[in-house]
């Protein structure tokens, strides 16, 4: 089982899911949140609409997978934010959006899991991924474990 919600013990940096989509050259895909606030830190140094190498991910133990090295495109930053888990505002911590190819990521300075799927989890994304709904599905597996 691939897991990124602290609620199920995991660090929420795993990068197994993305590293799936990035080598199937999945076109039109959204991934968040996954925690990594040095990289967050650096996508708002660069500013939106930079390109720079990043690493992402797999930092926090064996259970994170490997980072993922990649030339990304930040395309949204925003402080401060949240998703809503019915009353409940959550906090998301600063979020940066970026692009890899045609995998759109939201990365934040909080530990956090997603709860649902609201509009880019209060940041704004190129693309409405996470309110339209799934068109397809992408099979992929890990250490010899299927996911899909």
């Amino acid at each position: 089982m691939v897991t990124t919600t602290p609620v199920g013990g995991a660090a929420s940096d795993n990068t197994s899911i993305l590293r799936c989509l990035i080598e199937r050259k999945v076109e039109s895909a959204a991934l968040g949140p996954l925690w990594h606030p040095i990289a967050v830190r650096l996508c708002f140094q660069a500013g939106e609409g930079a390109k720079l190498p990043l690493r992402i991910g797999g930092k926090i133990g064996p259970d994170s997978s490997v980072p993922i090295d990649a030339a990304v495109s930040v395309t949204g930053l925003k402080r401060d934010c949240w998703q809503s888990s019915g009353p409940t505002r959550n906090p998301l911590g600063d979020c940066a959006a970026v692009r890899i190819g045609g995998v759109e990521v939201v990365l934040s300075s909080e530990r956090t899991q997603a709860l649902g799927l609201e509009r880019g989890m209060a940041i704004e994304l190129q693309f409405n991924s996470f309110t339209r709904g799934a068109e397809s599905f992408v099979q992929c597996s890990s250490q010899g474990r299927s996911m899909s």
